[in-house]
């Protein structure tokens, strides 16, 4: 059974049936069930980071503003792959993935503000 073709229905129920299991076989999962409840939160995010990116200036090209937002998009591709790849592994704590996850995250959305705030700033 694929942790991917399961809905979040059939994985509560999995998790909670097969709770006796050890963690090594449960760890796709658990993933798979936190990544299912994320995705919504997922994409508001993104939204709120994507929002400054399609103001327009007249000193600024369209070009940065797609480029930054290409950038954005393959980079929370990338995110979300590699640390689905990680979270499946057992090795490390459910948590402390997660805390990676999302501060990279938070760094990335930090940086992004920053640049868009200096170049309001240096446009006035």
């Amino acid at each position: 059974m694929q942790a991917e073709s399961l809905s979040l229905p059939e994985l509560r129920e999995y998790l909670h049936f097969n709770a006796d299991f050890p963690p090594t076989l449960l760890a796709p999962f658990r993933t798979h069930f936190q990544y299912r409840l994320a995705l919504p939160w997922t994409c508001l995010v993104v939204v709120c980071i994507a929002a400054p990116l399609a103001i327009g200036y007249s000193r600024r090209g369209v070009l940065s503003s797609v480029a930054a937002a290409v950038i954005l998009v393959f980079s929370n591709n990338f995110l979300v792959h590699l640390f689905l790849a990680l979270a499946k592994r057992p090795r490390a704590r459910m948590d402390c993935r997660v805390d990676a996850e999302y501060s990279f995250r938070g760094y990335w959305s930090l940086l992004a503000i920053s640049s868009r705030l200096k170049s309001q700033t240096a446009q006035l």
